[in-house]
């Protein structure tokens, strides 16, 4: 009995490694991009995003202390203008401040974590898109792709569309980068104001990606 566990978790071991040596890695996808035609894909456009998103991620801890400092100042200089207005004086003045600073301060703190929320899953949804599509030039299996497609059911679900089969949703991602649809702008929501040519506001989110599919059906 013993023994027999034993081969069950080799097996185990070994299937699990499989899989690892199986799945597509960013580097291979770089060292592709080197030999294909920038202008025929966007995954260059979505790794170069997928880095800014993962230096924002790792600053995550300043960006959040500062944010929250600053929020914390913000609030207390609100707390004056309300004793101000209303004629506090005294202690009462001071604890209006006080509680105008801590306000400001878990603002800002909920904010910050908020940001970094949002961040996290869009880096890892850009993440899928990218190696999906390299998974299809590469025929390198599906186990990105499957993960992308049960989100895009997921998505259409919710949004009440039909989602299209699998291979169908593939070839229409692939249609969309090779033309550089997901990754010119014209899917993503642009601000009033646009100071520079900013990437996020080029490349396409996964839920932008998923309704232009469904749109286009």
């Amino acid at each position: 009995m013993k023994f027999f566990l034993s081969l069950v978790m080799i097996f185990s071991v070994l299937n699990v490694q499989a899989d690892e040596v199986d799945k597509i890695r960013v580097k291979e996808i770089k060292t592709h991009l080197e030999t294909a035609n920038p202008d025929s894909t966007c995954m260059d456009e979505y790794l170069k995003r997928r880095n800014q998103l993962i230096v924002k991620l790792t600053l995550t801890p300043v960006t959040f202390a500062v944010g929250t400092v600053a929020s914390a100042y913000v609030g207390l200089g609100s707390g004056a203008v309300v004793a101000k207005l209303f004629s506090i004086e005294g202690w009462d003045a001071l604890g209006a401040v006080i509680l105008g600073g801590l306000a400001g301060s878990l603002a800002g703190a909920v904010y910050s974590a908020t940001d970094t929320v949002k961040t996290g899953v869009t880096l890892h949804r850009h993440t899928l898109i990218v190696k999906t599509v390299a998974e299809h030039q590469l025929n390198r299996g599906d186990h990105y792709s499957n993960k992308l497609y049960d989100l895009y059911s997921r998505q259409s679900h919710k949004d009440q569309k039909l989602p299209l089969p699998k291979d169908l949703f593939i070839k229409e991602l692939v249609d969309l980068d090779a033309s550089g649809t997901i990754c010119d702008g014209s899917l993503v929501k642009q601000p009033r104001i646009k100071l520079g040519p900013k990437l996020k506001y080029k490349v396409a989110k996964s839920k932008n990606i998923f309704r232009k599919i469904n749109e286009a059906k």
